[in-house]
Parts: structure tokens; C-alpha cells; sequence
């Protein structure tokens, strides 16, 4: 029975050796304590046996080079092992994911605060409170955090958490019914160079007439109002219509300079030996011109062959399409325009200027537009 359970658990490996003078190996295995199980002689140059997992480096290396080792076929629990490590510590490395996901599912990392603007306030009530921790232990403590929530600002009507996953998220209602509004201080001003269209004064004096050119930063509603012969400082309010105007401007050549390639091609010729230039053949004249290089190595010499293309280029001028580089210019210029134009602006009308001068086409383009420039100065 001993025998049976030590012949199935045992580990070897059939291994075929082919080479003259087989019986060599016999006497290498017999003097170096090496069993060989189940030896057949399968031709004059050939020969098979069975080897323990742990004596099979072992042999190989005492045989050496002077014969062939073809491992036939492997049995055993060492190399079913082996063979199937990686699955184990895959499989094995899967549950410790699952174990620690599921463990972090259960841990609150993250508090989230809707409709406070102190939120590092609330962040604090919630860790002092102890429900940055086990979810459990946060669900527990949810009705005490509410309370203490409510209770740190008497401008809260109500709060609320939800404990989902690794988070928390609070929910605070503010009571701002009560709260007066507080009115704006300062004079209202034009925020850019304008003209006024219409100024509109529900709160303080106008200062400016309309059809008036303004400068940006200038008064247009002061913050005061006479009554009789007393002045009261008051807040200013209204809006002002004014026409505002957008312009840029962009140069383009009106001829434009290339060197065109000619007929007119030498070849020149040097050769490359450890990396160092070892003759030329050729040379060039050309004043301008462009090259190209084509290099051919010899296998298994440091020799290298560069061939050099020069072909002799001409400066020509080429008149710019006035039409196609006109109309490239013009919206490129209003598309810069437009992004600098308030969204609530209205478009009121667009101009382009077309002026050739100096071998250049310089072209203008106008946009005006219609908008409120009052702001808080």
C-alpha cells in the first residue's frame, strides 16, 4: 500500500538521450547515485528512462553537451504544482480583492455638504461626531449629527444626511426669508469707451446726457439726490444703452517670396569608413538650393556609402489672391471679435475695410454693438 501511494505522489520527468555510446550514461547515473526507472534502449543511438524531479538538472549537467536531452513526459504532484502556481496565487489574489472591497464598502471616507457655504463647519460636526467610520456606526449616529447641525446656526431650518456606499451627504436648508437685502454701494460707471444711447436713473443723478461720448471708468449715475435744497446719499441704480464699437485689424503681404526647384541636379558622392568621411566625389556651385541623401551600408563592413542629391532652386514671387487672403482675414478677425463681445450684447452692425499700401493689404474689421455698460465703480 506504502508502495502504491509513494509511486503515484512521486515526481519525475521520462527523459529520451541520443548520442553514441548510450551504456555511458548507465555508468554516469550508477556513480553518481542517480535511479533510472523503466530504461529502454529504443534504438543503437537512443535510450529513455524515467528521472526523479530532483536528479534531472542534476544528470543533465553531469552528461553535458556530448548528448541530446528531450524531456518525453512529466508526472507527479511537483509539476502539477508548478504548472498550475500561477492559477493559485490569481484565484488566491481575487479573494483577497473581494475581502478587502468588501471591507472598504463598509468604511465612510467621504462627507459631501449641499446648500451651506461653511462646509469645513459641517465637515468637523461630522468627524467629532465619530461617523467617519464603519457605515454602522455612521447610520447610528445620523440623528445626533442632525440635531447638532440644526443647533450650530439658527438660520438653519432643517438637515438631512444619507449614508451611501464610502460617503455622506448632508442637506441644510437655510431660512433666508427674513434676511433683508443688502443694497450695493459705490456710483455706477461705464465700463468701457462708449457712446450713451440710452441712460435709464430708477435710484441717484444722471451724469451723463445721451448722444455723449464716455470714457471708461466715467460717472454715469451718482449715488446722490436733491430734494429741495438738502442732498441725501443714496444707492445708485439704473442701466445705460450705449453704442460700443469693436475693431481689429490684420496685414497680409501682397506678394510672397519661394525658391522653386530648377533642372539643374548634381549627384555628389562620399564614402564613410569607422564613421570618418574617407573621399568626395563632386561638389556644388549652387547658390541656392536643396538636398536630399540616400545612404547605403555594407553588411559586415564599417562601410558606409552617402549619396547626395542637389538640386539648384530660384527665388520667384507670387502675387497673394487678394479675394481668398481678404476673406481668411476678415473671419479670423471677427471671430477674435465676437469672443470678446458680451453674450447679452446685441449686434448692430458690422463693417470691413479693404486698404492696399506699402506692398501690404491691410485689412479692418468695425463691429458695433448695443449693450449695458453701467457697473458698480
Amino acid at each position: 500500500m506504502l508502495k502504491l501511494i509513494r509511486s503515484n505522489f512521486s515526481s519525475y520527468t521520462r527523459i529520451k538521450f541520443l548520442g553514441l555510446n548510450t551504456q555511458k550514461i548507465l555508468n554516469i547515473a550508477s556513480q553518481n547515485k542517480i535511479v533510472l526507472k523503466n530504461v529502454v534502449r529504443t534504438d543503437y543511438a537512443s535510450l529513455e528512462a524515467d528521472v526523479s524531479a530532483q536528479d534531472v538538472k542534476r544528470l543533465k549537467r553531469l552528461v553535458g553537451e556530448e548528448y541530446k536531452c528531450i524531456s518525453v513526459k512529466r508526472k507527479g504532484v511537483y509539476y502539477s504544482a508548478a504548472a498550475n502556481k500561477k492559477r493559485v496565487s490569481l484565484f488566491a489574489s481575487m479573494l483577497i480583492a473581494v475581502a478587502l472591497l468588501i471591507t472598504a464598502s463598509n468604511r465612510i471616507f467621504v462627507v459631501r455638504v449641499h446648500g451651506y457655504e461653511n462646509k469645513d463647519k459641517i465637515v468637523q460636526l461630522v468627524k467629532e461626531a465619530g461617523m467617519v467610520s464603519w457605515r454602522q456606526t455612521a447610520l447610528e449616529k445620523a440623528q445626533q449629527v442632525k440635531d447638532a447641525i440644526i443647533a450650530s446656526d439658527k438660520d438653519i431650518l432643517w438637515s438631512s444626511i444619507s449614508v451611501k456606499g464610502s460617503a455622506i451627504d448632508v442637506y441644510i436648508k437655510k431660512d433666508n426669508s427674513l434676511k433683508i437685502p443688502q443694497a450695493q454701494k459705490g456710483n455706477l460707471v461705464a465700463s468701457k469707451d462708449c457712446v450713451i444711447k440710452n441712460l435709464v436713473v430708477t435710484s441717484g443723478t444722471g451724469k451723463v446726457e445721451n448722444g455723449q461720448l464716455v470714457s471708461a471708468g466715467q460717472t454715469l449715475i451718482e449715488g446722490k439726490t436733491t430734494l429741495g435744497e438738502t442732498e441725501f446719499s443714496v444707492h445708485a441704480e439704473g442701466k445705460a444703452l450705449a453704442s460700443v464699437w469693436y475693431f481689429a485689424t490684420e496685414e497680409i503681404p501682397l506678394t510672397e517670396s519661394v525658391y522653386e526647384k530648377t533642372d539643374n541636379v548634381k549627384i555628389m558622392r562620399s564614402v564613410k569608413v569607422f564613421g570618418m568621411t574617407a573621399g568626395q566625389k563632386g561638389n556644388n556651385s549652387f547658390e541656392h538650393f536643396v538636398s536630399e541623401q540616400e545612404r547605403i551600408k555594407c553588411f559586415f563592413l564599417p562601410l558606409e556609402i552617402i549619396d547626395t542629391k542637389i538640386t539648384e532652386t530660384k527665388l520667384k514671387i507670387i502675387q497673394t489672391d487678394i479675394e481668398a487672403a481678404s476673406r481668411e482675414a476678415e473671419s479670423q478677425l471677427k471671430a477674435r471679435l465676437l469672443s470678446e463681445i458680451p453674450s447679452d450684447a446685441r449686434l448692430f452692425e458690422t463693417k470691413t475695410l479693404l486698404q492696399e499700401q506699402d506692398g501690404m493689404l491691410k485689412v479692418s474689421v468695425y463691429i458695433e454693438t448695443i449693450e449695458n455698460v453701467a457697473v458698480r465703480g
